[in-house]
């Protein structure tokens, strides 16, 4: 069941039919907030298109919309606002005007629409995979940027994106796939979700082999290589703790080498000396002057 348009003149009509059999399938739309017109925009569109009214919020070059189509494409826009929303927009009257007061009430005029672009250009530039990043966490990434520039009106080419997740995996990863798809495969007709489908299959292959270190393991690694340098260091200047003993065992020598040197060695007194030989006093039974008789005498 659907609407035409009448032709009462004759000629060729320039209107949009609505299909004769619609959709039957009972579709939920979204609704908009403050934060989701991204989203929003590309679920509404994707709905209108399965209904048949999308050219009502994007009519043709020289087309003239049909008024059921249009009434029936802003009961649907209403349904996915706010009531609060609906209110500001009930004095617009065709589906189009309420689709560009909504693009420019949240994609915004064409001074802050061109602060937009610069800035997810620049987010574009700078994304970078993480080393804890998979393929599909990537992906995601540079969809979400591509989703972005499409809604403001300036969408990115596909070989960019190509290009991009190229360039941004990490090389020991992903060295032999990449270099694979850049010798054997044409990459200007390359698409997005062909070149994520290789990656991701290489990242399945390669499994856990090439799992990142965790964090915990990582600050596990730089600690001990930290008191590896630390040691090092410290037994080259002497600074452990055999060379610190060591060194204060030598430095106590040297003190008492000095202190001997320079204390004057003190003559002792051989007067009250007894000899065990003679029994007199002054001298030693080594240099006793009887142990030279006695000597003479046994010859």
């Amino acid at each position: 069941m659907g609407y035409m348009p009448s032709n009462q003149g004759g000629g060729p009509s320039n209107q949009v039919s609505f299909p004769k059999e619609p959709s039957s399938l009972s579709i939920r739309f979204p609704i908009l907030t403050s934060t989701n017109y991204t989203i929003w925009a590309v679920k509404v569109k994707a709905i209108f298109k399965v209904q048949g009214l999308l050219e009502a919020i994007k009519p043709r070059m020289g087309t003239v919309v049909d008024s059921k189509i249009d009434e029936l494409a802003n009961v649907y826009l209403y349904q996915a606002m706010l009531e609060a929303l609906v209110v500001q927009m009930a004095h617009i009257s065709t589906a189009k005007e309420i689709w560009d007061a909504l693009k420019t009430r949240f994609v915004g005029v064409y001074r802050v629409r061109e602060a937009r672009i610069e800035s997810l250009q620049h987010e574009f530039d700078v994304l970078m995979m993480k080393e804890t990043d998979t393929i599909d966490d990537f992906s995601t990434k540079i969809s979400q940027i591509a989703s972005k520039a499409s809604n403001i009106g300036e969408p990115f080419e596909e070989k960019t994106f190509v290009r991009k997740l190229l360039k941004s995996v990490p090389r020991k990863r992903y060295i032999a796939i990449v270099a694979t798809i850049e010798q054997f495969v044409y990459i200007k007709t390359m698409t997005f979700h062909e070149a994520v489908g290789r990656l991701k299959a290489s990242e399945e292959r390669s499994g856990d082999k090439d799992k990142p270190v965790s964090s915990k393991q990582e600050q596990l690694l730089y600690t001990y290589e930290e008191w590896k340098a630390k040691s090092n260091q410290e037994r080259r200047h002497g600074k452990g703790k055999i060379g610190t003993e060591s060194s204060q065992n030598s430095k106590e020598k040297g003190k008492l080498v000095d202190r001997e040197k320079k204390e004057p060695q003190v003559k002792k007194d051989r007067s009250k000396i007894k000899c065990y030989r003679c029994d007199e006093l002054g001298h030693f039974a080594t240099s006793c002057p009887n142990q030279n008789k006695e000597k003479e005498q046994s010859k």
